[in-house]
């Protein structure tokens, strides 16, 4: 591990060193542990909380109570296993427009045909 402990150059020139915390570069350090400032940003998290809640009400205008069912199953059954509710909002919403995309396309594919 004494190699890897500190990288005085690196092909064009920058000086790094790689810490118990994450990686310095230039003096700054990167990929942190401790430091998942996208994972912990409240206006990151206020922006997925809207977006859901903007899909949500999407999803009952359109009364697609199937997505929305989807919506609240996913997110529940990840709030077991993560504790933040960024990641839980945004699994959720990621699987259930996959779902209700994915099967779109797959209806529209059905009846597509070539000429030809």
């Amino acid at each position: 591990m004494g190699f890897f402990k500190n990288i005085n150059k690196l092909p064009f020139g920058a000086k790094t060193a790689i810490t118990e915390g994450g990686v310095k570069l230039l003096g700054k350090e990167f990929f942190s542990k401790k430091d998942h400032f996208i994972l912990h940003n409240r206006f990151v998290l206020y922006f997925i909380f809207l977006l859901s809640l903007v899909d949500l009400f999407y999803l009952m205008n359109e009364q697609d109570w199937f997505s929305i069912t989807v919506f609240f199953i996913v997110g529940t059954i990840i709030f077991f296993f993560d504790k933040n509710m960024l990641v839980v909002l945004f699994v959720a919403l990621t699987f259930t427009n996959a779902i209700k995309y994915g099967t779109d396309i797959q209806k529209n594919n059905d009846n597509f045909s070539v000429c030809g």
